[in-house]
């Protein structure tokens, strides 16, 4: 019986120390790669070229980690640049490519979707200078489609967007420090109708909470 285990784990260890080492393939060895670009690369090679996990590091000093395959970067990896962006999430071909964070220089913070290296798709972004919070579509890095953001005033708009400014037909509330109670929609000024860059511009409704009036009509 103890003839059996040791065989037993003798075979797992070989098998354990034959796929480390890529029995039945080609070997991935740890080695140093150094572009014609500037860029080095120290990590996992096969035939010459970065396969495996690795870390790629730019002439600017910009870096990329994660699994490579034939020198790019796929899967999910980590970008830290010299402009203090870092990126976390899923890459192909070596561009932010899937579902992803990155961290603006000026603090500003993004959740979501990419495609190509630019945000495209659903997500969220905090503005770190503004406080503002914008949920929805995203178009070409711009907030473009349907959205939803808050401002720290209190104000709230969802909606239209296109070219990162509400535009198209959307709802704005409007917080009013004098009446209004925060979280309380009810107490807003509420606005539903035309927007554009981001101002009333077309035909629409606005409801005066303090009176209970309604104006509808044009707006410019």
């Amino acid at each position: 019986m103890k003839k059996i285990l040791a065989v037993g784990i003798s075979a797992i260890m070989a098998f354990g120390l034959c796929a480390f080492a890529g029995c039945g393939g080609e070997t991935q060895e740890l080695q140093t790669i150094r572009y014609e670009n500037g860029s080095v690369y120290e990590g996992q090679v096969t035939d010459g070229k970065a396969n495996g996990e690795g870390i790629l590091t730019d002439a600017d000093g910009n870096v990329w980690k994660g699994e490579f395959v034939h020198d790019l970067l796929q899967g999910y990896g980590t970008y830290t640049g010299v402009d203090f962006v870092e990126y976390t999430g899923e890459f192909k071909d070596s561009q932010f490519h899937g579902l992803g964070n990155i961290v603006y220089a000026n603090g500003d913070e993004y959740w979501g979707q990419f495609e190509n290296g630019q945000k495209i798709g659903v997500g969220k972004m905090i503005f770190a200078d503004s406080g503002c919070v914008y949920e929805g579509d995203w178009t070409e890095d711009n907030m473009s489609g349907m959205g939803w953001m808050t401002w720290p005033v209190g104000d709230v708009y969802w909606g239209s967007w296109r070219g990162g400014n509400p535009q198209g037909f959307g709802c704005k509330v409007f917080f009013d420090a004098n009446f209004s109670v925060r979280g309380d929609y009810l107490t807003y000024n509420i606005y539903a109708g035309r927007m554009l860059n981001n101002l009333m511009d077309g035909w629409g409704v606005m409801y005066y909470a303090e009176s209970g009036g309604v104006y509808a009509g044009n707006w410019k």
